[in-house]
């Protein structure tokens, strides 16, 4: 006969079926979210990368070579002169030497600035190399590192979720079936 333990019985265990398929659907229900849910890739901005290959190219020269040109045909145009002046001079010989030697200081002086911008150039190429490698790091911490950590969360919560429906689902029928032993034998 079908009494009262029974059906108390019966409502427990379907309780706990219940429960366990549940758990079972909604780790199901949560994989198929996860795979429809694709994450954007993100990469270095091509501004960043043209900026740093512009310095780069940039890193290997000083002035500008129309910069430097026009600079050394100055240079030389104000020796002409100077020589052209000191032919009409007494004492030309002894200007030639002083005329020779403030073209060899402009074309040191020129040569100094060059170098200069080749530093200043060098320097720039570093600091655009620490802005790359600072995208580098921030896109890899974004494609790499977060989706790691979202996964591995996702992962942990669905298991506790699943395990804990499956367990309640499994304790619920055992102990619908204990009750029901344990009336059984006061009867």
């Amino acid at each position: 006969m079908f009494g009262i333990d029974d059906a108390i019985l019966a409502a427990q265990a379907g309780v706990g079926v219940y429960d366990t398929i549940s758990g079972l659907f909604k780790k199901g229900k949560a994989n198929k979210l996860m795979s429809e849910n694709p994450r954007p890739v993100e990469q270095v901005p091509a501004e960043v990368l043209a900026s740093q290959a512009a310095a780069e190219q940039l890193s290997n020269e000083g002035l500008p070579a129309a910069q430097y040109k026009q600079a050394r045909q100055e240079i030389e145009k104000n020796a002409q002169q100077a020589i052209a002046a000191a032919g009409d001079r007494r004492g030309a010989l002894a200007t030639i030497g002083a005329i020779n030697q403030q073209t060899n200081d402009a074309t040191n002086n020129l040569n100094v600035e060059s170098a200069k911008q080749r530093v200043a150039n060098i320097k720039n190429l570093m600091t655009r190399n620490d802005v790359t490698a600072q995208w580098k790091d921030k896109v890899w911490d974004y494609n790499e590192r977060q989706r790691y950590e979202e996964n591995a969360a996702a992962i942990r919560a669905l298991t506790g979720a699943g395990a804990e429906e499956t367990n309640s689902g499994i304790s619920g029928i055992l102990s619908g079936i204990l009750t029901s032993m344990a009336k059984k034998k006061t009867a």
